[in-house]
C-alpha cells in the first residue's frame, strides 16, 4: 500500500513528499539484490525517496541508498537506512584481528569532513565521541556489527551498524537513535535484519571461484569512505523541538 504522507518531519524547513509503503509488505532492496519483509509497525521508502529524506535531515547522500524504514508511530525519532556497495566478495580472514583504533580514527576524520555539508545546509555539526560497541563479526551469519557514539549540539546520538556480506559486496543497515533507547530498539533491528534475504545466487555462501574479490577486508570495510559517510544525523533532535 502506497501512502502519500504518513510520516512528517517536524522542524524541517522543507518537508519531502515521500511515497511510503505501509507494512505488512515485502519490499525490494536494490535491483535484483535482496528483499525485506516488514510488519505493520514500519513504513518503507525506496532508494530515491531515501536520498531525499537523508538530505532533508542533514546527511550527505552516499548514492548507495537502497531504502529506509521508520516506525509508524511518528512520535518515535529513529530510523534504519539501507545501502549497498558492490565491492566484490569480501574475505573474512581478518575476523580475529579487526583494528578498532584505526577504524575510529577514520570514522572521526570522515565525520568531520562531512560537517561542511551539514553546516552549509543549515544543520549542526556532528562529532564522533568513540565506540559504543566495538566491531564484532558473526561467522555464521557473515554479519559485521558495531556501534558509534556521536554528539551534536550537546545531545548524544548512536549509529548502530550491521553489514550483511553477500557474494558481490554488502548491504548495510544503520539504526540511528539516542543511547537511552538503543537497547530497546536492538530487538527491532534484529527482527528487521532477520527478514532481509539476498535473492538466489547473491548470498555470501554462494561464492564461486572466479568471482570478483574486494580489494580490502573487514577493517577497511568499516574504516573506508563508504562507512564514514554512513555516520548519520539523528531525527530525534527535530522531534524534540516539536
Amino acid at each position: 500500500t502506497a501512502l502519500a504522507l504518513i510520516y512528517t518531519f517536524p522542524g524541517l524547513a522543507q518537508e519531502p513528499e515521500i511515497n511510503w509503503i505501509l507494512g505488512p509488505a515485502k519490499v525490494d532492496l536494490g535491483q535484483n539484490l535482496a528483499n525485506l519483509s516488514i510488519n505493520e509497525n514500519y513504513v518503507f521508502a525506496d532508494a530515491k525517496d531515501t536520498v531525499m529524506i537523508m538530505e532533508s535531515i542533514g546527511n550527505p547522500p552516499t548514492n548507495t541508498e537502497i531504502g529506509c524504514i521508520f516506525p509508524t508511530d511518528n512520535n518515535q525519532g529513529w530510523y534504519i537506512v539501507f545501502e549497498h556497495e558492490e565491492t566484490g566478495y569480501i574475505k573474512d580472514d581478518e575476523k580475529g584481528n579487526i583494528d578498532s583504533d584505526t577504524i575510529i580514527e577514520s570514522l572521526t576524520k570522515g565525520t568531520e569532513n562531512s560537517n561542511k555539508y551539514r553546516i552549509e545546509k543549515g544543520h549542526p555539526a556532528l562529532h564522533v565521541k568513540g565506540w559504543y560497541n566495538k566491531p564484532f563479526y558473526d561467522e555464521n551469519s557473515h554479519n559485521l556489527t558495531w556501534t558509534v557514539l556521536l554528539e551534536s549540539s550537546g545531545s548524544e546520538i548512536v549509529n548502530h551498524n550491521v553489514r550483511l556480506l553477500g557474494r558481490n559486496g554488502y548491504i548495510s543497515a544503520t539504526l540511528v537513535t539516542d543511547p537511552p533507547t538503543l537497547d530497546v530498539l536492538l530487538t527491532d533491528l534484529d527482527n528487521v535484519i532477520s527478514n532481509i534475504h539476498y535473492i538466489k545466487g547473491k548470498s555470501y555462501s554462494e561464492y564461486v571461484k572466479g568471482d570478483k574479490i574486494a580489494k580490502y577486508g573487514l577493517t577497511a570495510l568499516i574504516a573506508g569512505g563508504a562507512a564514514t559517510a554512513a555516520v548519520k544525523f539523528g531525527l530525534f533532535k527535530f522531534l524534540a523541538k516539536f
